[in-house]
């Protein structure tokens, strides 16, 4: 399971919503080495290097437990090589047009939903889990039709 994005030093927040860092730290004790991160991924060559050994990816907010927008951004290459995402809950009209794509959940229920996802994926064979791959990305091409 890996995580995209920066996390900054320390975990004070101008906010008054929990930090990414506070976040990710609690999520880590709850899944442990098994949750990693990655940041500073430039380009396609650059994500796909990292996607090929990671078969789930997280994705939080900057500021977790607010339902914000969704990242669409980081969604986007993920979806295209039909990578399997975690999410926490994004703001409900961008739930709806990424449904069937990302797996939205509330975030007390994160880490358990990351460990099934995980538990699932190993289960698979490594046909299966390119045929669901494939469906993933076929789906988000026809939705989103990016050029």
């Amino acid at each position: 399971i890996i995580f995209i994005g920066m996390i900054p030093e320390g975990n004070l927040s101008t906010y008054r919503h929990t930090t990414r860092g506070q976040c990710f730290a609690e999520l880590r004790r709850e899944l442990g080495e098994v949750l990693g991160h990655a940041s500073e991924i430039w380009g396609m060559t650059g994500l796909a290097q990292k996607l090929i050994p990671h078969r789930i990816w997280l994705n939080m907010h900057k500021t977790c437990r607010v339902h914000t927008a969704a990242e669409a951004l980081r969604f986007a290459p993920l979806l295209s090589t039909g990578a399997t995402i975690v999410s926490e809950l994004c703001y409900y009209k961008d739930q709806e047009e990424y449904g069937g794509l990302v797996q939205f959940v509330p975030w007390e229920h994160l880490a358990s939903t990351l460990n099934r996802t995980m538990h699932e994926a190993r289960a698979l064979d490594s046909v299966a889990n390119l045929a669901g791959r494939s469906t993933r990305s076929q789906l988000f091409m026809r939705r989103f039709n990016p050029s």
